[in-house]
Formats: C-alpha cells, structure tokens, sequence
C-alpha cells in the first residue's frame, strides 16, 4: 500500500511517496522480579542403587514419561530372571497335581483309588496352586521393581536443578508422600 500526500506542489517542492508499514509500538520497562513455575517437583528413583545413566542436565526440555535417569539393574534383572525360573517349575508341578488330580476324580468314581489318595492329590493340587499364585505376584514386584530403577518426568517441563550424577548411590527415601 502507497501513501500519497497531496498538497500544493511549487516548483521547489518535492513529493515522495513510501509506503505504509505496519508495526507494533514497543515500549521498554525493565523491571527485575522472580518467575515461579505453577508446577514443579523434586524427583528420586524408588528404588536404591548406583546411577548408571543421567540422560538430562540442567535447563533440557523434557517431556512427560521421558526418562531422565537409570540406576544399575544388573542384580534386580537377575532376581527377576531367578523368580521366573521358579514360576516356569511351579507352572509345571502345578500341571502335574492337576492332572493327577484329575485323574483321581475319575477314578474314585469306580473306587479304583483310595478316598485318602484321592484327597492326597486334591491337597497337592490346591497347595502347587497356591505356590503358583504367590510366584505370580513375585514376578510382578520383580517386575515393577526393575521399571522403577529408571526415572520418568512426570510432566513436560525443563530440568531445573540436578543434584545426582553417574556413579552415585541413591538410597530409596522412607518419607510418605503428603
């Protein structure tokens, strides 16, 4: 857009024309004050151990679920490979008293087996059950246990301070959240 301005022009006069630019009118006022984050939060890994990874420093952007820190898992992973060895031979002995278990309904029905061996093997199979169910949950913790030795934003923000580095111990904290 061109912005003609007219007027009387005398043979000294000259016109020129530019044209018209749109900008904002800025105005500085320096102030000095202190900025607080509506959200923050002091971070620790669950679990105790030795960090292995920091993957973050002061000032990184982060998003949610990012991870931020790992601690050495090594003897955690092993726990848990041990645990589901167990569970694999609990499934298996499970499976057995079953199928004797099993087997024993069918033959009490023609008085083929003893009611004291009958019941023998329902013990066994309800005992190897139960032994199943408690390598269940085992391998769970285990499982949660070794998720939880690294550490995850809980929000996108920026890393403000960082109190931890490689090689560190890290002690689980005791306190209950508020």
């Amino acid at each position: 857009m061109l912005l003609v301005i007219p007027f009387l022009a005398s043979a000294q006069m000259q016109v020129r024309v530019e044209p018209v630019v749109l900008a904002p009118i800025m105005e500085q006022l320096p102030l000095s004050g202190s900025v607080l984050s509506p959200r923050s939060s002091d971070l620790a890994p669950q679990e105790s151990g030795q960090v292995k990874r920091m993957l973050v420093d002061e000032g990184d952007l982060v998003e949610a679920g990012e991870v931020l820190l790992e601690l050495d898992a090594e003897i955690t992973g092993l726990e848990l490979q041990r645990l589901e060895a167990l569970h694999e031979e609990a499934q298996l002995m499970y499976q057995d008293a079953k199928r004797l278990a099993d087997e024993g309904r069918r033959l009490i029905g023609d008085k083929n087996i003893s009611k004291s061996q009958f019941d023998s093997r329902l013990a066994t199979e309800a005992a190897e059950e139960k032994q199943l169910s408690q390598l269940d949950v085992q391998v769970q913790m285990q499982r949660v246990r070794l998720e939880r030795h690294s550490l995850r934003a809980p929000f996108a923000g920026v890393i403000g301070i960082k109190n931890t580095e490689v090689g560190q111990w890290h002690c689980r904290s005791t306190r209950s959240a508020p």
